[in-house]
Parts: C-alpha cells; sequence; structure tokens
C-alpha cells in the first residue's frame, strides 16, 4: 500500500517542528564586559536549523535584561525571525539544593538522637519506679541486695551520662541547623526571584555558534590598588586591581572579564553639562580626601542613587572609552558580594614628599608623586598602603584633574619627627573697647632621623573671623597665607640627621564676645 503522499508531506513538517520545538542547547555564559555602572553580557551556544522554524530558549537572565537591547550573532544560513520576552522565576540553585540536602540529613540525625534520648529517659523512670527491687531489663542472678543496689545505682550513671551527651549532641545539630537555615534564606529568596526567558525564532539549515548579548544595570567595578614605596629607590609599587560587583542574583563563573567605563548598552541618561567635583589628592585636600564616585557607587552595593547618577555623568574614573581585559577567566557571585580581580603589577618612578600641618602628630605625614599614571592609563579608585607585607591604611588615589602628579599617601613617618612648643601666650582685654588681645610665640621643630635628606611641606594654621585683626610674623622665611588661614614654608630641604626650626608670632584682637577654642 502505497502511503498518501499529503499524509507524508504533513508528517515530514510536524516532524521538523517537533525536533525544532525540542531543542535545548546548552548556554555558556562565555565573556562579561563590565561598565562603571551596567554590564553586558555574552551568551553562546549551538544550534542547527533544519529549514523550518527553530525555537531556542535562553532562560535565567537578569530580570531587567530588555529585549531591544539584544544583539544576536547567527551562523551562516540562517536568520532571525523573532525574539519573544517573558517571565519566570529563578529556581533552586545547586548551592541551594547542596544546603538542603544537608538539612534534610541534620533533621534526620537529630530524630534519630531525640528517639533515643526518650528510651534512654524511659529505662531511667523504670530504674526508678523498680529501685526496691532492683528491677531493671536484665534478669539478676544474685542474692546479695547490696550487689543489686549497685547495679541500680551503677546503671543510672550510665543511663545519666549518656543523656547528657545525647542533649549536648542535639544542641549541637540544633546550633548547625539554625546557621544553616540562616545562611540558606538569601538562597531561598533568589529561588523565588523574577527571571528573564528570551526565545529567540530562527530559520534557515545553518549550524555553528550563536552568540547573544544582552545587557544589565545591575552591576559595576571601581579601580583598587596596593600601593608600596621601597624605600630608598624611589620606586612606587603598584598592582592594580578592579573592583567588581554584580546583584543579578547570577553568578559569573569562569568568565573573561572585559572593564570599560561609562555604560554599555541599556539605559540612557539625559546628559547634561555639568561641572566635575573637585577630587582633591593630599595636602591640597582641606579635611581629607573624598573618594571618587565610582567608588562610591561600589562600595553601597549598588544602592547610592546619587552616586550612580555622578558616574552616568562623567564624574566616576574620570576616563572615557577606557577598556582593559583581565588576564584569566575569572568568577564573580551574583549577591552584591564585591570580587576583587587582578590585573597587572607595575613600577613608578616617584620622589617622596613629607607634610606637617597643625595638629597633635608628632610625625610628618609622608606621600610620593609620580607621573607614571598617564602612560598606564590608571583610574580614580581606591588603594591599600603597604610597609613591606604589612597594610598599614586604606586612601583614596584620584587622578589630578590638573597637573601631571599623582600624590599617594603613605602614611605617618616616624622618622622626621615633630616637636612643637609655645614660647609665649598672653592674652587680655582691653578694658574701654572690651577687646581681647591675644599674643603667642610659637616653635615648630622638624628632627630628620633618616640617613638621607628630606623635602618637607610646613605650615602653621592660624584663626581668622569677621573683624578679627590678626598679624603674624615668621621665621625660615614662613609667609602668611591670608587666603587660606596658615602661614607656609614650601619644600624645605632638611639634611640627615638635622633639625630644622621656625618660630611664629601671632597677635590676635578679637572684637568683644568672641572666643578662640584650641588655640
Amino acid at each position: 500500500m502505497n502511503p498518501n503522499p499529503l499524509f507524508c508531506m504533513f508528517a515530514s513538517v510536524m516532524l521538523a517542528a517537533t525536533s525544532a520545538l525540542a531543542q535545548s542547547p546548552r548556554w555558556i555564559l562565555e565573556e562579561v564586559f563590565c561598565h562603571e555602572v551596567g554590564a553586558q553580557l555574552q551568551y553562546v551556544t549551538r544550534v542547527q536549523g533544519h529549514g523550518g522554524l527553530t525555537k531556542v530558549v535562553l532562560d535565567n537572565l537578569p530580570d531587567d535584561v530588555d529585549v531591544s537591547d539584544v544583539q544576536v550573532d547567527l551562523p551562516t544560513g540562517m536568520k532571525l525571525v523573532a525574539i519573544d520576552q517573558s517571565e519566570g522565576v529563578a529556581g533552586p540553585s545547586s548551592d541551594l539544593l547542596s544546603m538542603i540536602d544537608e538539612e534534610k540529613a541534620l533533621e534526620l540525625s537529630m530524630a534519630l538522637e531525640a528517639a533515643l534520648l526518650q528510651s534512654l529517659e524511659q529505662e531511667q523512670r523504670f530504674l526508678e519506679a523498680n529501685r526496691g527491687i532492683a528491677g531493671s531489663n536484665d534478669v539478676l542472678l544474685v542474692d546479695d541486695l547490696d550487689e543489686m543496689r549497685h547495679y541500680v545505682a551503677q546503671r543510672h550513671r550510665i543511663l545519666a551520662m549518656e543523656a547528657v551527651e545525647l542533649r549536648e549532641s542535639l544542641k549541637s545539630m540544633e546550633d548547625q541547623l539554625a546557621s544553616l537555615r540562616e545562611a540558606m534564606a538569601p538562597w531561598r529568596r533568589e529561588a523565588g526571584r523574577g527571571r528573564r526567558l528570551l526565545t529567540l525564532v530562527l530559520s534557515g539549515t545553518g549550524q555553528g555558534e550563536l552568540t547573544l548579548r544582552a545587557s544589565t544595570q545591575q552591576a559595576g567595578w571601581v579601580s583598587s590598588y596596593d600601593l608600596a614605596w621601597e624605600e630608598g629607590t624611589g620606586k612606587l609599587q603598584v598592582e592594580r586591581y578592579a573592583k567588581v560587583i554584580q546583584s543579578t542574583g547570577i553568578d559569573w563563573n569562569d568568565v573573561i572579564l572585559n572593564l570599560r567605563t561609562g555604560q554599555p548598552l541599556g539605559e540612557m541618561v539625559g546628559r547634561q553639562p555639568v561641572a566635575r567635583r573637585t577630587l582633591l589628592q593630599s595636602s591640597e585636600a582641606e579635611g581629607g580626601m573624598s573618594y571618587c564616585a565610582s567608588y562610591e557607587w561600589v562600595s553601597s552595593g549598588l544602592r547610592d542613587d546619587r552616586a550612580r547618577a555622578e558616574v552616568l555623568q562623567g564624574q566616576g574614573a574620570f576616563a572615557s572609552n577606557w577598556q582593559m581585559t583581565g588576564s584569566k577567566p575569572v568568577s564573580v557571585n551574583g549577591n552584591a558580594n564585591p570580587s576583587r580581580v587582578w590585573l597587572d603589577r607595575v613600577v613608578l618612578d616617584a620622589s617622596p614628599r613629607w607634610e606637617v600641618r597643625s595638629g597633635p602628630s608628632d610625625a610628618a605625614a609622608k606621600s610620593c608623586h609620580t607621573t607614571g599614571w598617564m602612560e598606564l592609563a590608571m583610574l580614580s579608585g581606591e588603594g591599600r598602603v603597604f610597609r613591606g607585607n604589612t597594610m598599614v591604611g586604606g586612601v583614596p588615589v584620584n587622578m589630578p584633574a590638573w597637573g601631571d602628579s599623582l600624590v599617594v599617601e603613605l602614611g605617618r613617618d616616624q622618622e622626621v619627627r615633630v616637636k612643637r612648643s609655645m614660647l609665649q601666650d598672653e592674652s587680655g582685654t582691653r578694658r574701654w573697647s572690651g577687646k581681647t588681645v591675644v599674643t603667642q610665640m610659637r616653635r615648630i621643630e622638624i628632627v630628620n632621623d633618616k640617613s638621607y635628606g628630606v623635602l618637607v611641606d610646613v605650615s602653621e594654621a592660624i584663626p581668622e573671623g569677621p573683624a578679627m585683626q590678626v598679624e603674624v610674623d615668621a621665621t625660615a622665611g614662613g609667609a602668611w597665607n591670608r587666603e587660606v588661614g596658615q602661614v607656609e614654608w614650601p619644600k624645605q630641604a632638611i639634611a640627615a640627621g638635622e633639625t630644622w626650626t621656625a618660630d611664629v608670632r601671632i597677635r590676635l584682637v578679637l572684637p568683644p564676645g568672641v572666643r578662640v577654642s584650641n588655640f
């Protein structure tokens, strides 16, 4: 019997459609292009077309992926017909499933221990009820009542000790279970988190690799540095890292990490010309330094909307079209816990500088100046300062908005000591005007205990205010800078083992009722 041709054609079409719908390729997150705000995720898989329509589904995408931003590269011979966007839930991850198995095992162990403890307690109650005849489940072939009482007492002790051990074991397992459930809580929440699914409808007869790129705003990074000054060499050791964070709930496992400034395709922000915040370095900063917006954005766990807006307005790392690729595949968890990714190690020529300012410290602040950052296109970020293998502190590392010298703070140098003394301190109130007159003579001494000369910037703050009269005279070439309210001795050279000394005479006339504190 010859088959019906129409039936055969219909069956062939249905078979091809069934085969296409049944395709479930394995997607690999191969590469991530991480920007200061957001990231572009690159997935790859293999597909094969049979001439009809082929549907390929990519699930477990970040919930803010927008189909309009998706880019697709297809094998030769295949065409993209449509992309459909839908919603789903993440479901339990492999880590959560492993924790669930551990939870069940603990619960079973606790149930067995509880049953054993109950059995021991029943035996204890039975012995107590039959203490007079020394009854037990054992058959006692003894006539001596003393021996019977001894057996009962010994059995009581054994049961009591076993009960104590069981209760301790149960308490330990209860603590383990509580800790495990606490650790499972975020994973359970993540399992119910929304996920974006993309369904690609393809046509054609090609086969090969399919590449899909999708963008998310739930990621960011900032430069991070380990800085170590090599004493006596004029070299600054710099290890460059990227502090990467992403809160998509989806781990990036063994991906090629490409770092970029700005943001990827996706959310567009109206950009109006704005004045950048001045990020000051070293002695130029009054009352400490500021971290750049990229650092604040990452350190907030991607929750600081103000910092995010500043990054998008160009106030992040202060660089455009910057890019760098990691040296090897890395993994970054999706739960907003930052990962510090090593990039490279360089040695920069630098010159040391010391600074002495008003305050209680008895040691000069040390820093080093380098112009090598320009050649390496270093970005603003955070720094960890090391002496040998010991970290001595963390500081902002901000590339200068003007000039060419990057200043890296290295902490206090106990070999450049500061001594302050008050040679004269007099004050009094004028009888008729009620004004207060303060007269002081201060001395500043800087002792260089090093085996080589140092260059020190020295300053001494003098209070100023409305209607105040200020007179200042300083030795050793000190100049009174009225605009910033301090006497300055820039670049004072102090030879090895020498002491630099300067005296400052200050005369203040204060209006009635005005007092100066901490002066």
